[in-house]
């Protein structure tokens, strides 16, 4: 028999992906970017006086708050802005009002929730963890749902949390603790000459998988035992100043060359084509 349909991707992943009301990284490596999933049927809570009064907390606590515009082909999200402290406070204030419109229909606020963090690109790979320790540990530490998605929105990869209130603020306070460790990245940090690592002593074996002006992606034919190799998709950067036989690289190409480490993933060096 045919296999069954996937089932459909939940609402947080569909916000995620809507990459028109995402923002650029914080420059500060403590302050994340968080998207509340609301239900349809309450966008008008938060469009209503209770949105002016979360911008006034918002403003007060110092952080930032923006709500979507309506529009019913996409899903309402509260969009939060700050440290973990910040982004709590403002949650847990959104929750409330919600759940003061609901009780006053006779209805009470389902306690599953859905958010969305944004985690910096170079900061991926330490939410994670060798082979996804650091996601499994969250996951029973916090009790909710945790998801990095592979994919990267203007420098950030979205993190979606689901399940209980209480146990997504346990999970985000995870996710914050490891991502403030690692520096923000500017475009002027960026490149080959930063701070390096070896990690392996013999060459591997890889495939080019795209190159594009100076720089590339390699896709190791071997599991790389480190940290930081789920980051980037589990592809390592390779620049042409790498590259022993000199020039650019081909995807398609079988590559020979040393693995190293520094904070913003894993790189190629000593490349043989």
């Amino acid at each position: 028999p045919p296999p069954p349909p996937p089932s459909p991707p939940p609402a947080a992943f569909s916000a995620a992906t809507d990459a028109g009301d995402v923002g650029p990284p914080g420059g500060k490596p403590e302050v994340m970017q968080v998207h509340m999933i609301m239900p349809d049927h309450l966008s008008a809570v938060i469009h209503g006086k209770a949105g002016v009064q979360m911008k006034q907390i918002a403003a007060t606590v110092g952080c930032q708050v923006r709500i979507t515009n309506r529009d019913r082909s996409r899903t309402p999200r509260i969009i939060i802005v700050g440290n973990y402290t910040q982004v709590a406070i403002v949650q847990e204030l959104v929750r409330a009002r919600l759940a003061d419109a609901l009780r006053s229909e006779g209805q009470e606020l389902p306690e599953h929730a859905e958010v969305v963090l944004f985690v910096r690109a170079e900061a991926a790979g330490v939410v994670t963890g060798k082979q996804q320790f650091k996601l499994r540990q969250i996951k029973k530490e916090s009790g909710a749902k945790i998801q990095l998605q592979p994919e990267t929105i203007k420098g950030q990869r979205p993190c979606l949390l689901s399940g209980a209130f209480t146990a997504i603020l346990r999970a985000e306070r995870h996710v914050f603790d490891l991502v403030r460790a690692v520096p923000v990245v500017s475009p002027a940090d960026s490149g080959p000459d930063l701070p390096r690592s070896r990690i392996i002593a013999e060459p591997i074996l890889g495939e080019v998988v795209s190159w594009k002006g100076h720089v590339g992606w390699i896709q190791a034919s071997e599991e790389i035992d480190h940290p930081q190799a789920s980051a980037h998709q589990g592809h390592i950067y390779i620049h042409e100043k790498d590259v022993v036989t000199g020039g650019q690289l081909k995807a398609g190409q079988q590559v020979r060359f040393l693995v190293y480490s520094d904070f913003l993933g894993l790189g190629a060096e000593e490349c043989f084509a």
